[in-house]
């Protein structure tokens, strides 16, 4: 979920950046001459404004997601390394608990329950409903 979030920070920082290119061309318009109402030239301002805005928040929010997923993959990597420490000191990786451990798992095979019960059938096989079912050597020998 946190890469689609990033790709919607990205996404917006894209429209920010398109409302500066609109602030542009409106201030160029107006320095140009093309237009001479003062609501191009407010437009304009209030485009670069917004835009900068949106730009500058969705960095800071794309910075805070990353730091938080540097600092949560450092926590697991901390807590990988003491469990790893913790199971030593309790014996856990000694030799006779991996034979146990192995003991186990081999009778955990041995109790798997096998399902011999016949399959449901819903209907004619595809071969029965194509009128390949019921061929038999007879009737191929004739052809």
């Amino acid at each position: 979920m946190q890469g689609t979030s990033k790709g919607r920070y990205t996404f917006l920082m894209l429209a920010g950046v398109y409302l500066l290119y609109l602030g542009w061309k409106l201030l160029s318009g107006f320095l140009s001459g093309e237009t001479t109402n003062p609501v191009f030239l407010i437009s304009a301002v209030l485009f670069f404004i917004v835009g900068v805005l949106i730009i500058i928040s969705n960095i800071r929010q794309i910075i805070k997601m990353s730091n938080e997923e540097s600092k949560a993959n450092a926590e697991n990597s901390d807590a990988e390394a003491t469990d790893v420490e913790s199971t030593d000191a309790k014996g856990a990786n000694t030799p006779e608990a991996l034979e146990k451990a192995a003991a186990d798992t081999a009778s955990l095979e041995g109790m798997k329950v096998k399902n011999d019960s016949p399959a449901k059938k819903s209907g004619p096989s595809l071969f029965d409903r194509a009128g390949l079912g019921s061929v038999s050597d007879e009737e191929t020998s004739e052809e």
